[in-house]
């Protein structure tokens, strides 16, 4: 489920904060717990050295180990606590450049898209660098039936699509969701690799299982899905 604009600026900030507390609370235990052991063991040892038989002493090197135990306890609790701490820091930069992103437009590997019923749709695909002899583009709609045929470009490299959002009879059609096929074919007929692209417009963000995770139209998209990303015209004409 995706969350809004206005969501998404406090739903991870929150999920920080309770991750941050709860570390701080068990790295808090973890010490008084040690530093608890650790009196009591100064207790017995101080006790032990108070009612030693002067002729025959005990053996110190059982108190020496035990002192060098806690000593790599308490070592290992600061360790982990100063990890923590980074790993909180990373997290919170995560997110602070995850909320950038929201309202641009970003283009992620796929063909099934959702169209807001409103003006063009653009979208991507990529040939090799050789290109191919011809080029077929075909939209769907959500039934399976075929929507229009766009005009592509066979030159190697990546290309855009245009779709006015009409249908092959030239009428608007209506929001939903919709696919996009990008077929290539060679001089002798042969199919030719692809790759399509399409545009989303980033509506939030969210945080899952600690990954900071880019939404759009119910979609979650990592960092290292988003291609490239732009302004949407609208902002960038006002």
């Amino acid at each position: 489920m995706s969350v809004s604009a206005v969501n998404a600026t406090t739903a991870p900030t929150e999920t920080y904060q309770s991750s941050a507390s709860a570390a701080q609370q068990a790295e808090k235990s973890s010490l008084e717990s040690l530093n608890q052991d650790f009196d009591d063991f100064l207790v017995l040892l101080t006790t032990q050295l108070q009612n030693q038989d002067p002729l025959e002493p005990q053996d110190s090197s059982e108190f020496t180990n035990q002192l060098v135990q806690f000593s790599q306890v308490e070592q290992q609790i600061n360790s982990n606590k100063k990890l923590d701490t980074l790993v909180q820091l990373q997290d919170l930069s995560l997110t602070s450049i995850a909320l950038g992103y929201i309202g641009m437009n970003v283009q992620i590997e796929g063909n099934e898209f959702n169209y807001k019923g409103n003006g063009a749709y653009e979208a991507f695909y990529t040939l090799p660098a050789g290109g191919a002899e011809t080029v077929e583009i075909k939209i769907f709609d959500d039934q399976g039936q075929e929507i229009t045929r766009i005009p592509g470009s066979a030159e190697g490299g990546k290309r855009s699509i245009v779709w006015d959002g009409k249908n092959s009879e030239g009428n608007p059609v209506e929001a939903g969701d919709y696919k996009i096929t990008v077929n290539a074919f060679d001089a002798e007929g042969e199919p030719v690799s692809t790759q399509t692209s399409i545009t989303v417009q980033i509506d939030g963000i969210e945080s899952i299982d600690g990954q900071v995770l880019l939404t759009a139209d119910d979609i979650y998209i990592p960092y290292g899905a988003i291609q490239a990303a732009t302004l949407p015209p609208e902002a960038v004409e006002g």
